[in-house]
């Protein structure tokens, strides 16, 4: 991991029992995933001829909040909320800071496709392209699928690594180019994926 705080890990940072109660609500029979139909022109991927390893697929996504340039929210978790509550209240400690402004909160899971294979990774991209912005990826369950950090868009080559752990959370810079990889030998690969407005040195 390269040591200049654009990004870092933070383990265990939850309690056991929450780890493991988020961990059964997201692998419930009751938890409401929906279909990610993904656009291939609107998420960039005609950006990357040239990298041969990017095989973009779909997958599983429940948006629990969401808030526009506008101020206008969309919530979809009422009653899921407190997942998030759980995982923002310890960034507060870690930060030393009263307040985070939540831009964006989604649950993504990720399935086994046909011929996946190690070096093959989704498309790389920056999460909210109009905000400065942190991303805090929390790893849900122990799985494959590494989260990918990447130079730039011309070269795209990967600069570093993340691997799923759980209980988990990655954290950096919006501005980082990255991306996700599909899970080969786990069933699924299920993240919280949120992003805060301001940058990690604020």
């Amino acid at each position: 991991m390269i040591k200049d705080k654009n990004y870092f890990v933070l383990d265990n940072i939850l309690t056991k029992e929450q780890e493991d109660e988020i961990e059964n609500l997201l692998t419930g029979v009751s938890f409401p995933y929906f279909f990610d139909s993904i656009n291939y022109t609107s998420t960039g991927i005609e950006k990357f001829p040239n990298v041969k390893n990017l095989v973009d697929h779909k997958q599983m996504v429940h948006v629990a909040y969401s808030i526009d340039d506008n101020g206008n929210t969309y919530c979809n978790s009422n009653d899921y909320g407190y997942i998030i509550s759980f995982i923002t209240n310890q960034l507060l400690v870690h930060f030393k800071k009263e307040k985070l402004t939540l831009k964006r909160a989604k649950v993504n899971l990720q399935q086994q496709f046909t011929n996946n294979k190690p070096e093959y990774h989704n498309i790389p991209h920056i999460d909210l392209t109009d905000n400065k912005h942190f991303v805090c990826i929390y790893y849900v369950n122990d799985s494959d699928g590494d989260t990918l950090f990447f130079d730039n868009e011309k070269n795209c080559n990967v600069i570093d690594r993340v691997s799923p752990k759980k209980g988990r959370l990655l954290v950096f810079n919006g501005n980082i180019l990255h991306a996700s990889q599909h899970p080969i030998k786990s069933p699924e690969r299920i993240v919280i994926n949120m992003d805060f407005e301001g940058d990690l040195n604020d």
